[in-house]
């Protein structure tokens, strides 16, 4: 399958300041966000958002933004056996498809660049300034993908004085969380540094009950990022971004809790001998239950690498009462898996289906954000994206009947 997409939006927002429905927050004023693509207070947008802080990701040791769903009210995530189909939800409201045809309702913004699929946005997490969940439609603002709401991810910048830090954590399964950034000046209050990144292991969590292959749903997985602040001129700012994202993990399998009745079909199977469900299990001595966390998968069978590479150009001239943002991007995201749907291998009765996926984008952003009076606000832009995407699926159905369907599709 192929994509070509090719959007332009213009877009045009002037907006009074009315009721507050933000998320609250102790001291929630100093707290500042971007909901209205402008830098302001959280009492002063008038918008649902709910804000976790750089420094609360920090102290909470939040890696993903899967484990961002236990502390924001509203939002969700719906883990899938792959992350190509995994998706996030807001206020119950999502695009739930395997399809790479489809997009999400729930659009992934980092550092005002939009992503053209949900998962890219799915590595972990590191040196983040904020992480806001902005909830209800934001087309306006955000474009079509932002129905249901918009993620929305600002990474620290670069700043004139040293500094930097980093930590270190192990845990069960061996993991190995490793994050450090370091950051300071080039050129004395003209050009700035930030180096940021991030290492994640662990030991498979499935425990393989097939003799000779490792433990599944493992992790292993870095990224990198820089960037570049140039201030020219008093009302000039300048900003490269270069971000590397790289994954390769034997992942995602569910567990057996229940098997089901044996099927008939089975007697007519073309690959025949093929065992049941139950009788698979059994042979493997696995006990199908709430608190199963054994698997018979050849580890062969399942995979998932990605990688995402990324670079931006993001300019800010004040003029007026305003800013005027200019933000120029490429991205490119690769993705293979390959997974054993029936999550046994020893019955023959296997489907087993993989996507490999390629997608490269480049967007353009103008905006003007200014104040037009005390009480009224103007934002005005342009955006343009342009996406190729490329996706082969195959799907193999190792049972086969003599009569329709052909195959079990029990």
């Amino acid at each position: 399958m192929r994509i070509n997409k090719t959007g332009l939006m213009i877009g045009a927002s002037a907006v009074g300041l009315v009721q507050i429905e933000a998320a609250s927050a102790q001291e929630s004023d100093t707290i500042v966000v971007t909901a209205r693509k402008t830098e302001e207070t959280l009492l002063e947008t008038p918008v649902a958002v709910s804000v976790l802080t750089g420094e609360f990701l920090d102290r909470s040791s939040i890696n993903t933004v899967g484990e961002v769903v236990r502390f924001v009210p509203g939002f969700d995530l719906t883990p899938q056996n792959t992350t190509r189909a995994t998706g996030s939800k807001i206020r119950g409201i999502s695009t739930f498809s395997f399809s790479d045809g489809f997009e999400s309702s729930v659009a992934t913004v980092i550092d005002g660049v939009v992503l053209g699929r949900e998962a890219q946005g799915f590595f972990d997490l590191f040196d983040i300034e904020s992480l806001e969940i902005i909830k209800g439609p934001q087309g306006t603002l955000f474009g079509k993908n932002a129905s249901a709401g918009v993620v929305n991810i600002r990474t620290r910048n670069p700043e004139f004085t040293f500094g930097g830090g980093g930590d270190i954590t192990y845990g069960s399964f061996n993991e190995v969380k490793t994050r450090g950034t370091i950051t300071g000046p080039i050129i004395d209050d003209k050009l700035a540094f930030r180096l940021s990144g991030t290492y994640h292991r662990h030991d498979g969590l499935l425990d393989n009950r097939l003799e000779g292959q490792d433990d599944l749903n493992d992790k292993n997985t870095y990224s990198l990022r820089g960037k570049l602040l140039y201030v020219p001129t008093d009302n000039l700012d300048l900003l490269l971004t270069v971000d590397h994202t790289s994954e390769d993990n034997r992942c995602c399998l569910p567990t057996f809790r229940t098997a089901g009745a044996p099927t008939g079909a089975v007697t007519f199977a073309a690959n025949s001998p093929v065992l049941q469900l139950g009788d698979a299990l059994d042979a493997l001595g696995i006990v199908p239950s709430e608190s199963n966390r054994d698997i018979g998968v050849l580890e062969s069978n399942i995979l998932q690498e990605s990688e995402a590479t990324g670079i931006a150009l993001q300019a800010d001239y004040e003029v007026g009462n305003g800013t005027f943002t200019s933000i120029t991007s490429w991205r490119e995201w690769e993705i293979d898996e390959f997974n054993e749907a029936d999550g046994i291998s020893t019955s023959s009765v296997n489907n087993r289906n993989g996507t490999v996926s390629s997608s490269e984008q480049f967007t353009q952003e103008f905006r003007y954000a200014g104040s037009l009076t005390d009480q009224l606000d103007l934002v005005a832009g342009l955006f343009y994206f342009h996406q190729d995407l490329d996706a082969t699926g195959q799907v193999d159905i190792e049972i086969a009947l003599p009569f329709p369907p052909f195959f079990n599709v029990s």
